[in-house]
């Protein structure tokens, strides 16, 4: 395909337009608001279990951490299962982004912003995480909160795509 120079004025870089080139309007565009929620919900709650599970193993099922750290290679055999999983789960949520794309003649900016919804949980997880650990116990191991906060999460992050009306 031929390369074709925009037929409108770009705006001169500043920071402002340089941030706001991150936002799309979710009460314009709810769908990809919808889709953009969903992704990081996900993306949350994977998080927060993938960040602890070595601390789970340590902490709440009594393994030493030599033996944890053994029993973290068995994991891989989860991880494929989640991998691929997960893999499905991205194939799909990306044709249903990109059905709900508002400039389909431009998608470069929404799909960043989108993406931000991939890089944005990853800091956050381990902090939600760990105030759901210390929620109700001295000593910061409540693991069953915290995997139930992190199961509501993604059902709440599956359950967010309902409403999408474009790609019934």
């Amino acid at each position: 395909m031929r390369d074709e120079l925009p037929d409108y004025e770009l705006k001169k870089l500043t920071f402002l337009t340089l941030i706001a080139s991150f936002w799309t309007n979710p009460l314009k565009n709810r769908d990809l608001g919808f889709a953009w929620w969903s992704r990081f919900l996900i993306t949350l709650a994977t998080m927060m279990f993938t960040t602890y599970r070595l601390l789970y193993m340590q902490n709440h099922l009594g393994m030493g951490v030599e033996e944890a750290t053994a029993a973290v290679a068995h994991f891989y055999i989860a991880e494929i299962i989640m991998g691929f999983s997960y893999g499905i789960y991205l194939a799909v949520d990306q044709a249903l982004v990109i059905d709900v794309l508002p400039n389909a003649d431009r998608p470069g900016e929404d799909l960043g912003v989108i993406n931000i919804a991939n890089a944005l949980p990853q800091p956050f997880a381990p902090a939600l995480g760990g105030l759901f650990l210390g929620i109700g116990v001295p000593d910061s191991s409540n693991y069953t909160l915290m995997l139930w906060a992190s199961g509501i999460v993604c059902v709440l992050g599956a359950l967010v795509v309902l409403p999408i009306k474009r790609v019934r």
